[in-house]
């Protein structure tokens, strides 16, 4: 009995090269209304190749840019630090309240602390009438 092999594929690369062959085919369109409008004297002569072609040379240009802007900004990078810093604020919180394992009851009863080194209820600047 043969052995089956699993074929992994790079999602993002793939979405990528697909952004860049939609880019690639509406860059094209745009030549080609260009190549077909180029001889023709009259408005009426160019408005189909300008329906056809141009706007859907416009169209697959702008779905390509958008489809590589949108792979440029995937956080697939980030989750690692992004798994770090909930950790990190984890621990914080931990610190900060004394409670360990999701004791919310004396984590509710320990007031936070004010930023400034204050003590917690006094106002970080004086309320003046007037």
């Amino acid at each position: 009995m043969a052995e089956q092999q699993t074929v992994t594929v790079d999602r993002d690369a793939l979405l990528r090269y697909a952004a860049y062959v939609v880019w690639a085919f509406g860059s094209l369109a745009i030549l080609a209304t260009y190549l077909g409008v180029k001889d023709k004297q009259t408005l009426s002569a160019q408005i189909p190749y300008l329906v056809s072609g141009g706007l859907t040379g416009v169209a697959l240009v702008t779905l390509g840019a958008a489809m590589i802007i949108v792979g440029a900004r995937r956080p697939t990078d980030d989750i690692a630090e992004l798994r770090r810093k909930v950790d990190d604020l984890g621990e914080l919180v931990t610190l900060e309240f004394g409670c360990l394992h999701g004791d919310v009851a004396s984590a509710a009863r320990v007031p936070p602390a004010v930023p400034g080194g204050t003590e917690p209820g006094q106002r970080l600047m004086p309320i003046t009438p007037g």
